[in-house]
């Protein structure tokens, strides 16, 4: 056999071993990007749980009235929020776990030793954060998600985030600028 005989044989398994190995790889990779819905449930409740604790610290401690409507708003819009996760989820035979996030635990015992100014800039600016990953997650689930439902739930839910995303970014750039040392 000719070296290029043999050059093209090696080539053509190679080629078939790739393809062979690339198809199981990208079918596994569309499954685990096919949105396990009950895992969106308990996530989206997890996350709209702690926005309200944030929700209730800023109305106590946040110094600017606009951050601590923002806060009343967060609260009282994600208690519904919550509620309509909850049904959903009971709908669908799921029961939703607490919380148990240690990132989140921590991050609320360190929001709750800051007051005033110095809580705005990163309560707020966590809001803005948070609120945008949240409109990242619906809009995959609204795209992505298996159940009907929930997808529409999702849906339905996008515009609302994205407005708070907004409404924390416009509060964002109207505080003052952090002075550097």
């Amino acid at each position: 056999m000719s070296v290029s005989k043999v050059f093209s044989f090696v080539a053509l398994a190679f080629f078939f071993l790739i393809i062979s190995t690339a198809v199981p790889v990208g079918t596994a990779a569309d499954t685990a990007e096919s949105h396990d819905d009950k895992l969106f449930l308990q996530q989206a409740a997890n996350s709209v749980s702690w926005m309200i604790i944030l929700g209730e610290l800023a109305q106590k401690q946040a110094a600017r009235s606009d951050i601590g409507k923002y806060g009343v708003q967060m609260a009282d819009d994600y208690r519904k929020h919550l509620d309509a996760l909850n049904l959903l989820a009971r709908q669908k035979g799921l029961s939703l776990a607490p919380d148990k996030n240690e990132t989140r635990l921590n991050t609320t015992q360190f929001f709750s030793r800051k007051f005033g100014a110095e809580f705005d800039r990163d309560y707020i600016s966590l809001m803005e954060d948070e609120n945008n990953f949240l409109v990242i997650r619906y809009r995959q689930e609204a795209q992505k998600g298996l159940d009907a439902d929930i997808r529409a739930f999702a849906s339905e839910k996008i515009k609302i985030l994205e407005g708070y995303v907004a409404w924390a970014h416009k509060i964002l750039l109207d505080l003052p600028k952090p002075v550097l040392k």
